[in-house]
Protein backbone atom coordinates (compact mmCIF):
# COMPACT_ATOMS: atom_id res chain seq x y z
CA UNK A 1 0.00 0.00 0.00
CA UNK A 2 1.57 3.61 -0.85
CA UNK A 3 2.39 5.85 2.13
CA UNK A 4 0.46 9.13 2.18
CA UNK A 5 1.32 11.74 4.55
CA UNK A 6 -0.77 11.38 7.67
CA UNK A 7 -2.95 14.59 8.89
CA UNK A 8 -0.98 15.58 11.59
CA UNK A 9 1.30 16.13 8.74
CA UNK A 10 -0.51 19.07 7.31
CA UNK A 11 -1.20 20.76 10.40
CA UNK A 12 2.35 20.75 11.38
CA UNK A 13 2.91 23.12 8.38
CA UNK A 14 1.66 25.65 10.65
CA UNK A 15 2.78 27.92 13.18
CA UNK A 16 1.03 26.08 16.30
CA UNK A 17 -2.19 27.54 18.16
CA UNK A 18 -2.94 27.32 21.86
CA UNK A 19 -5.28 24.29 21.88
CA UNK A 20 -8.50 25.19 24.36
CA UNK A 21 -12.11 24.00 24.29
CA UNK A 22 -13.41 26.81 24.09
CA UNK A 23 -15.21 28.21 20.44
CA UNK A 24 -13.38 30.32 18.53
CA UNK A 25 -15.35 32.86 18.60
CA UNK A 26 -14.71 33.17 22.43
CA UNK A 27 -10.64 32.79 21.57
CA UNK A 28 -9.15 35.86 22.32
CA UNK A 29 -6.03 34.87 20.00
CA UNK A 30 -2.75 36.97 19.50
CA UNK A 31 0.18 37.21 17.33
CA UNK A 32 0.71 34.51 14.19
CA UNK A 33 -2.30 33.01 14.62
CA UNK A 34 -4.72 35.94 14.70
CA UNK A 35 -3.21 37.73 12.30
CA UNK A 36 -2.83 34.72 9.78
CA UNK A 37 -6.23 33.44 10.37
CA UNK A 38 -5.15 30.92 12.56
CA UNK A 39 -6.61 27.38 12.98
CA UNK A 40 -8.72 27.65 15.31
CA UNK A 41 -10.12 31.27 14.61
CA UNK A 42 -11.16 29.74 10.98
CA UNK A 43 -13.09 25.91 11.47
CA UNK A 44 -13.48 25.82 7.57
CA UNK A 45 -9.72 25.47 7.60
CA UNK A 46 -9.41 22.61 9.37
CA UNK A 47 -12.62 21.33 6.74
CA UNK A 48 -10.00 21.76 3.79
CA UNK A 49 -7.17 20.35 5.57
CA UNK A 50 -9.66 17.05 6.07
CA UNK A 51 -10.64 16.96 2.55
CA UNK A 52 -6.78 17.29 1.34
CA UNK A 53 -5.77 14.66 3.64
CA UNK A 54 -8.95 12.80 2.73
CA UNK A 55 -7.97 12.79 -1.41
CA UNK A 56 -4.30 11.72 -0.75
CA UNK A 57 -5.45 8.74 1.28
CA UNK A 58 -8.48 7.56 -0.53
CA UNK A 59 -6.15 4.49 -2.95
CA UNK A 60 -5.01 3.60 0.61
CA UNK A 61 -8.56 3.23 2.95
CA UNK A 62 -9.09 0.00 4.65
CA UNK A 63 -12.37 0.42 3.03
CA UNK A 64 -13.20 0.59 -0.10
CA UNK A 65 -12.34 4.49 -0.57
CA UNK A 66 -14.11 5.47 -3.79
CA UNK A 67 -17.70 3.98 -5.26
CA UNK A 68 -19.67 4.83 -8.26
CA UNK A 69 -23.07 4.01 -9.89
CA UNK A 70 -22.20 0.69 -10.48
CA UNK A 71 -21.54 -0.30 -6.86
CA UNK A 72 -25.33 1.12 -6.18
CA UNK A 73 -28.21 -1.40 -5.08
CA UNK A 74 -31.12 -1.69 -6.91
CA UNK A 75 -34.21 -0.07 -6.00
CA UNK A 76 -36.73 -2.18 -7.19
CA UNK A 77 -35.24 -5.05 -5.21
CA UNK A 78 -34.18 -3.45 -1.85
CA UNK A 79 -36.74 -0.92 -1.64
CA UNK A 80 -39.84 -3.05 -1.05
CA UNK A 81 -37.15 -5.51 1.17
CA UNK A 82 -36.46 -2.16 3.13
CA UNK A 83 -40.20 -0.93 3.39
CA UNK A 84 -41.12 -4.75 5.23
CA UNK A 85 -39.08 -3.52 8.07
CA UNK A 86 -39.13 -0.16 8.18
CA UNK A 87 -41.42 1.33 11.48
CA UNK A 88 -42.02 5.14 11.44
CA UNK A 89 -38.90 7.15 13.18
CA UNK A 90 -36.16 4.29 12.45
CA UNK A 91 -32.69 5.42 11.07
CA UNK A 92 -31.53 4.07 7.99
CA UNK A 93 -27.19 4.59 7.88
CA UNK A 94 -26.03 3.55 4.16
CA UNK A 95 -22.70 3.75 2.55
CA UNK A 96 -23.79 6.38 -0.41
CA UNK A 97 -21.95 6.27 -3.68
CA UNK A 98 -21.62 9.94 -4.36
CA UNK A 99 -18.40 12.50 -3.41
CA UNK A 100 -19.52 13.03 -0.29
CA UNK A 101 -20.00 9.35 0.97
CA UNK A 102 -17.01 8.45 -0.33
CA UNK A 103 -14.64 11.04 1.56
CA UNK A 104 -16.85 10.53 4.69
CA UNK A 105 -15.91 6.81 4.36
CA UNK A 106 -12.27 7.74 3.71
CA UNK A 107 -12.19 9.66 6.61
CA UNK A 108 -13.80 7.61 8.65
CA UNK A 109 -12.17 4.35 7.71
CA UNK A 110 -15.75 2.77 8.25
CA UNK A 111 -18.03 1.36 5.57
CA UNK A 112 -20.87 4.09 6.37
CA UNK A 113 -21.27 7.68 5.33
CA UNK A 114 -24.78 8.53 5.74
CA UNK A 115 -28.29 8.33 7.70
CA UNK A 116 -31.35 9.28 7.43
CA UNK A 117 -34.87 9.11 9.26
CA UNK A 118 -37.68 7.46 8.13
CA UNK A 119 -41.12 8.57 7.86
CA UNK A 120 -43.66 6.50 7.30
CA UNK A 121 -46.45 8.35 6.53
CA UNK A 122 -44.97 9.74 3.98
CA UNK A 123 -42.74 6.74 2.70
CA UNK A 124 -40.14 8.57 2.71
CA UNK A 125 -36.76 9.77 4.31
CA UNK A 126 -35.79 13.14 6.35
CA UNK A 127 -32.23 13.50 5.53
CA UNK A 128 -29.52 16.05 5.50
CA UNK A 129 -26.99 16.50 2.67
CA UNK A 130 -25.07 19.41 1.19
CA UNK A 131 -28.03 20.93 -0.08
CA UNK A 132 -29.87 21.22 3.55
CA UNK A 133 -32.54 19.00 5.39
CA UNK A 134 -34.96 17.71 3.16
CA UNK A 135 -37.36 15.07 1.94
CA UNK A 136 -36.24 12.23 -0.45
CA UNK A 137 -37.84 8.70 -1.28
CA UNK A 138 -36.92 5.49 -0.27
CA UNK A 139 -36.01 4.80 -4.17
CA UNK A 140 -33.53 7.93 -4.17
CA UNK A 141 -31.27 7.33 -1.47
CA UNK A 142 -31.24 3.33 -2.34
CA UNK A 143 -30.24 4.51 -5.88
CA UNK A 144 -26.87 6.05 -4.51
CA UNK A 145 -26.10 3.57 -2.05
CA UNK A 146 -24.18 0.56 -1.83
CA UNK A 147 -25.34 -0.88 1.47
CA UNK A 148 -27.82 0.05 3.74
CA UNK A 149 -28.92 -0.93 7.72
CA UNK A 150 -31.95 -0.25 9.46
CA UNK A 151 -31.41 0.35 12.87
CA UNK A 152 -33.96 0.83 15.53
CA UNK A 153 -32.93 3.74 18.17
CA UNK A 154 -32.45 2.87 21.61
CA UNK A 155 -35.58 5.17 22.54
CA UNK A 156 -37.92 3.99 19.75
CA UNK A 157 -41.82 3.32 21.30
CA UNK A 158 -45.18 4.71 19.47
CA UNK A 159 -44.65 7.70 21.38
CA UNK A 160 -41.23 8.44 20.75
CA UNK A 161 -41.24 7.40 17.08
CA UNK A 162 -43.93 9.99 16.48
CA UNK A 163 -42.18 12.86 18.03
CA UNK A 164 -39.08 12.03 16.89
CA UNK A 165 -40.60 12.27 12.99
CA UNK A 166 -42.61 15.77 14.13
CA UNK A 167 -39.17 17.07 15.35
CA UNK A 168 -37.40 16.17 12.01
CA UNK A 169 -40.12 17.94 9.65
CA UNK A 170 -39.85 21.07 12.00
CA UNK A 171 -36.14 21.02 10.45
CA UNK A 172 -37.57 20.73 7.02
CA UNK A 173 -35.21 23.51 5.36
CA UNK A 174 -32.61 24.26 7.72
CA UNK A 175 -28.99 24.52 6.16
CA UNK A 176 -26.37 21.64 6.52
CA UNK A 177 -24.08 21.86 9.21
CA UNK A 178 -20.64 22.02 7.76
CA UNK A 179 -18.73 23.21 10.52
CA UNK A 180 -20.25 20.50 13.14
CA UNK A 181 -18.33 17.75 10.90
CA UNK A 182 -14.92 19.16 12.95
CA UNK A 183 -17.13 19.37 16.19
CA UNK A 184 -18.27 23.07 15.72
CA UNK A 185 -21.72 23.22 14.69
CA UNK A 186 -24.88 24.99 15.53
CA UNK A 187 -28.63 24.20 16.24
CA UNK A 188 -29.89 26.16 13.65
CA UNK A 189 -27.71 23.86 10.99
CA UNK A 190 -27.51 20.27 11.45
CA UNK A 191 -25.29 17.36 9.41
CA UNK A 192 -26.88 13.78 8.69
CA UNK A 193 -26.35 11.72 12.08
CA UNK A 194 -26.56 15.19 13.99
CA UNK A 195 -30.29 15.45 12.51
CA UNK A 196 -31.22 11.45 13.23
CA UNK A 197 -29.51 12.15 17.03
CA UNK A 198 -31.58 14.94 17.54
CA UNK A 199 -34.88 14.10 16.05
CA UNK A 200 -34.77 11.48 19.95
CA UNK A 201 -33.24 14.40 22.15
CA UNK A 202 -36.06 14.57 24.39
CA UNK A 203 -36.22 10.55 25.34
CA UNK A 204 -32.25 10.63 25.45
CA UNK A 205 -32.77 10.83 29.54
CA UNK A 206 -34.95 7.46 30.27
CA UNK A 207 -32.10 5.23 29.04
CA UNK A 208 -28.36 5.79 29.37
CA UNK A 209 -26.84 4.48 26.51
CA UNK A 210 -23.40 1.83 26.83
CA UNK A 211 -21.53 4.50 24.57
CA UNK A 212 -22.24 8.42 25.17
CA UNK A 213 -23.00 10.19 21.75
CA UNK A 214 -19.83 11.97 21.16
CA UNK A 215 -19.98 15.48 20.37
CA UNK A 216 -19.10 14.54 16.55
CA UNK A 217 -21.45 11.45 15.28
CA UNK A 218 -19.93 8.96 12.92
CA UNK A 219 -22.20 6.61 10.59
CA UNK A 220 -20.59 3.91 11.10
CA UNK A 221 -21.39 4.49 15.15
CA UNK A 222 -25.02 4.62 14.92
CA UNK A 223 -25.49 0.97 16.03
CA UNK A 224 -23.90 1.67 19.29
CA UNK A 225 -27.25 3.13 19.98
CA UNK A 226 -30.00 1.31 18.03
CA UNK A 227 -30.72 -2.43 17.47
CA UNK A 228 -29.53 -3.44 13.22
CA UNK A 229 -32.84 -5.13 12.16
CA UNK A 230 -31.52 -5.23 8.54
CA UNK A 231 -28.44 -5.60 6.35
CA UNK A 232 -28.65 -4.98 2.79
CA UNK A 233 -25.33 -7.16 3.24
CA UNK A 234 -21.68 -5.82 2.39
Amino acid sequence: MPHFPSLSFFLKQRPPCPVVSARPAALPLKGPCRERGGLLSRPGRLAAWLLVWASLTLAGCAVKPVMGPEDALAPETHAPALRGVLRHGDWIVARTIRTGGNLVASVTQKPFSHAALYDAEYDSVIEATANGVHRSSLEDLVGRSQRMLVIRPLWADETSRRVAVERARVLLGKSYDFTGLVGLGTRERYYCTELCIESYRPFMGREKPDNPIPRIIQPGDMYFWGTIVHDTGP
